[in-house]
């Protein structure tokens, strides 16, 4: 079996280096690449996905990939974004995969905490949490926060008020640091005007947000792709988990 891999970070390097353990594998780094290879049996893209006009950032540069190469292939894996793909072939998203969506919030979370030892200046125990969202990533950080007795509240679109757990509507006040995970932002500006202390916001969703989205807050930090720059071996190793239960089910 020939897999091709859009080798975009180091991430998707080592997704390479993992499948020639058991496959023959083409990394696909440029533009010449593609042009040079369009027989193949399976075409893994990036986690991130591939952008509108069917460029994907590779390392330092952007390249352009040809309509042509969505058809050589049986098969298609990818993370994001896979309705933008012109093909007929079957594609299939990690992201649509429970296995995969636990372990990459494990990841997610870890490189959260980083991130969090890294902009504050003081002990993370100093500090208290909101947790906007419940998710995979939501659970997993509250998990976390557990483990290190951490003082955290859970924020909801509805839910019964009780332990950790404060639904959107009584969120009334905020905690120092607010990391938002949900796929909707609910920290808008006349939340942040009802609150007596302005929050230092961590947002890990998947919205593309930036600072001038968001410049009512003093303090905002978009944070992308987490698994991939502090874990990327193990972020690697669980989409080529993935991979393999998508080839040997076929």
């Amino acid at each position: 079996m020939l897999i091709g891999v859009l080798c975009a970070d180091d991430r998707m390097s080592f997704v390479a280096d993992e499948l020639e353990q058991d496959y023959q594998v083409k990394r696909l780094k440029s533009e010449q690449d593609f042009i040079t290879f369009e027989s193949m049996d399976v075409l893994v893209l990036p986690i991130q996905g591939i952008c509108q006009d069917l460029t994907v950032h590779c390392y330092q540069h952007k390249i352009q990939i040809p309509t042509s190469i969505f058809h050589s292939p049986k098969t298609i894996i990818t993370g994001l974004h896979q309705d933008r793909i012109p093909t007929p072939v079957p594609i299939y998203s990690c992201f649509d995969d429970e296995e995969f969506l636990v372990e990459n919030a494990k990841l997610t979370a870890e490189g959260l905490l980083c991130e969090l030892i890294h902009h504050t200046e003081c002990s993370i125990h100093t500090y208290t949490y909101d947790i906007v969202g419940y998710g995979h990533c939501g659970k997993e950080i509250a998990s976390m926060f557990d483990q290190l007795n951490l003082s955290y509240r859970i924020i909801r679109r509805f839910c019964e008020d009780k332990q950790h757990f404060v639904s959107m509507k009584k969120w009334t006040y905020c905690s120092s640091i607010v990391i938002n995970t949900a796929p909707e932002w609910f920290i808008t500006y006349e939340k942040i005007k009802q609150w007596k202390q302005t929050p230092c916001v961590f947002d890990i969703s998947s919205l593309p947000l930036t600072k001038n989205d968001v410049s009512y807050i003093p303090t905002f930090y978009k944070l992308n792709h987490l698994p991939n720059r502090f874990s990327s071996h193990s972020a690697a190793s669980i989409y080529c988990a993935f991979i393999r239960r998508i080839l040997y089910e076929k």
